[in-house]
């Protein structure tokens, strides 16, 4: 009797320097056999329109193809584990088709983003396909109790994390500092909340550069115009991070978050954590030591003037959370370790 990798059939948007592209690193430094099948990497060969049709009605041609496609690539793959990260586009017959054809896979869905939230689309396909799922990996803790009440068999917990691989200090040039520097950045989405308080900080004189999708729906017409808020990914993120002296992290109400990614992802390029205080942030770090919390936008300018005003004590709780990440093993790669353990999975299969 020999040993063998497990072989993994990864299901995602496997875009790099995204969560679900770090999650199969992860999985890959761990010792499993990846064979892959990315969404992201289907949808360059159509047009944008039709993307758009596919994701939001979940119907029409593309979405066919799409599931026969893996159907295809899960038979040719034969793997140990099938590895289902946001299954939106996955219809519950495809689900039984794969598991017919792969009686002995373990089939696990993965999720970050709130079951319960309408607008996430997952009525037609992700709920449906719950109770199909051996194991269910979910990163809200609100969804726990909630992922049983719609059957599923057995349910982890795996916090968000960062990618060890990607995110990370890095060198920066006097034209990266000159593109990216700025007082007070802030990458993420529009809800009400968040323009509250950018408006706060911004009525005391502090201005804040923002990155990110949906301000069109800013109710503030300065910021629903602003063009100088865009998309940014790959190194121009890890730039945009490294380059802002502070680093706000708003959670986001919709989906019920009390972390979010980037709660790891700017400690983990040694840069200056301000974020919204919740049980579960103060749990990660030292408050005032290795980051910075908040809980009202008085508190929040207070914060950002004290910060903006005192380098030295700006750079010492960076580096504090910097050496936390590392330390408590806050990554993909340890976030990862954990919730394999608790299914009982190893990277080993005995072969004959």
């Amino acid at each position: 009797m020999k040993k063998g990798k497990q072989k993994v059939f990864f299901v995602g948007h496997l875009e790099y320097g995204f969560t679900c592209h770090s999650r199969m690193v992860a999985m890959q430094d761990l010792g499993y056999e990846i064979i892959p099948f990315s969404t992201f990497e289907f949808f360059q060969n159509y047009p944008t329109i039709l993307k758009k049709f596919t994701y939001k009605f979940l119907a029409g041609p593309l979405l066919t193809i799409l599931n026969r496609k893996l159907i295809k690539a899960a038979k040719e793959a034969k793997p140990d584990i099938v590895w289902v990260d946001k299954g939106t586009l996955l219809l519950p017959k495809t689900i039984k088709r794969m598991q017919k054809l792969l009686p002995h896979a373990l089939f696990i869905h993965h999720n970050t983003d709130d079951i319960m939230l309408g607008q996430h689309n997952f009525k037609k396909t992700v709920l449906p396909s719950i109770p199909l799922f051996d194991v269910q990996v979910t990163s809200n803790t609100f969804n726990l109790e909630e992922l049983k009440d719609l059957g599923a068999k057995q349910i982890v917990h795996m916090e968000l994390a960062y990618n060890h691989h990607f995110h990370k200090p890095i060198p920066l040039t006097d034209a990266d500092r000159r593109k990216w520097g700025v007082d007070v950045s802030y990458i993420g989405h529009w809800e009400p909340f968040t323009e509250a308080a950018i408006l706060a900080l911004r009525e005391a004189g502090i201005n804040v550069r923002i990155l990110g999708g949906t301000w069109k729906m800013a109710q503030d017409e300065t910021l629903k115009n602003d063009s100088s808020i865009t998309y940014v990914k790959g190194e121009d993120y890890i730039k945009a991070i490294s380059c802002s002296k502070i680093n706000l992290c708003f959670l986001s109400k919709k989906n019920r978050n009390v972390t979010a990614a980037r709660s790891f992802e700017i400690p983990a390029t040694k840069s200056f954590l301000l974020a919204e205080r919740t049980d579960a942030h103060l749990s990660y770090y030292k408050e005032g030591e290795e980051a910075e919390f908040f809980g009202n936008n008085e508190e929040l300018v207070r914060k950002v003037k004290f910060y903006l005003a005192n380098e030295e004590k700006r750079r010492e709780v960076a580096e504090k959370g910097y050496h936390r990440c590392e330390k408590s093993g806050y990554s993909d790669y340890y976030r990862m370790q954990e919730v394999l353990r608790q299914i009982n999975l190893t990277s080993e299969v005995a072969t004959a």
